[in-house]
């Protein structure tokens, strides 16, 4: 079987099993799978493709995967795809969970919001 078919499955059945987005990142940042219950993407950035390009860093370790949170406090599972020492890309689950927000928290998300709406 063709390992992109495998990676593209893997990620179907990810989305299909627990209704969360599922993305496919290539080594060079680009989306080649993804699955998502509709085509929003976070009000929080311009577009998706800058969403998961600010979760993904260079210098993350590749053998196990990694939990993290955006600075809208977002969760995300990165797993790095390597076969034999080849990156091959990254897959990204979520947004997972979010948060109990206090007040001041959701101010201070809508402060931001505003201010990136006034950047572009």
């Amino acid at each position: 079987m063709n390992k992109a078919i495998d990676i593209q499955y893997l990620c179907h059945l990810i989305y299909q099993t627990f209704s969360i987005p599922v993305h496919f990142l290539s080594t060079n940042n680009d989306i080649l799978y993804e699955f998502i219950s509709n085509d929003s993407c976070s009000p929080f950035y311009s577009s998706k493709k800058e969403q998961l390009n600010d979760l993904y860093q260079k210098n993350d370790p590749y053998n196990f995967p990694l939990i993290k949170t955006n600075r809208y406090l977002e969760n995300f599972v990165l797993i790095h795809i390597v076969d034999h020492e080849y990156m091959e890309g990254t897959l990204i689950i979520g947004s997972s969970a979010y948060p109990r927000l206090s007040e001041d928290m959701v101010i201070e998300l809508m402060n931001e919001f505003a201010h990136n709406c006034n950047k572009g």
